[in-house]
């Protein structure tokens, strides 16, 4: 918890240094895909695949289509990230343009964003090495606060694996680490 506190504080600061420049947008787009990728459990294709017309802002939830093995699905978003993403509509997406653009007016690739957090966990001294390593906090997270609310880990299990987009449960056991929340108890 500590370490994602400390990620989008280095990545809200170089949104506030951008402020009027050239690449307030670029910043600004990377804190939202960053979001994303953690409240949401979204892979870094699934945002950057997202087009206006895929997110619903007064239901709170976003349409994934065809993503990997060609599955769609609904994924809910938390009410402070429908925010955070009402505000960068708003200022940057008049139109059904791609949402996430780097400072050339061109749409932002999944290396470039790999980059841009790589630069942040150096400037933090992090230990989440991967991009990727936000999918597997929020996969942990969210089983946590299923079993926190008094739902069995039976089925958490079963409703994360339908929510991440899994073919079967077994890619997402992959994500959970049930000996870390049984050492918790």
């Amino acid at each position: 918890d500590e370490e994602i506190r400390m990620i989008f504080s280095a990545i809200d600061d170089h949104i506030v240094k951008s402020l009027g420049t050239n690449g307030y947008r670029l910043w600004y787009g990377m804190a939202i895909i960053i979001r994303l990728l953690w409240s949401c459990g979204l892979r870094i294709s699934e945002v950057l695949s997202l087009k206006k017309q895929d997110i619903n802002l007064d239901q709170s939830y976003l349409r994934i289509w065809k993503s990997k093995g060609n599955r769609s699905r609904i994924v809910v978003m938390s009410e402070s990230m429908t925010v955070c993403l009402r505000e960068y509509l708003e200022m940057f997406c008049s139109d059904d343009s791609a949402l996430f653009l780097n400072t050339k007016g061109r749409e932002i690739d999944a290396d470039s964003v790999r980059d841009y957090y790589h630069k942040i966990q150096k400037e933090c001294y992090l230990s989440l090495s991967r991009l990727h390593d936000l999918r597997h906090c929020f996969a942990s997270k969210a089983i946590r606060q299923m079993i926190d609310k008094g739902y069995s880990e039976y089925a958490s299990s079963v409703y994360l694996y339908k929510y991440m987009g899994h073919s079967n449960f077994s890619e997402t056991e992959y994500y959970l680490h049930f000996t870390d929340i049984d050492m918790e108890r």
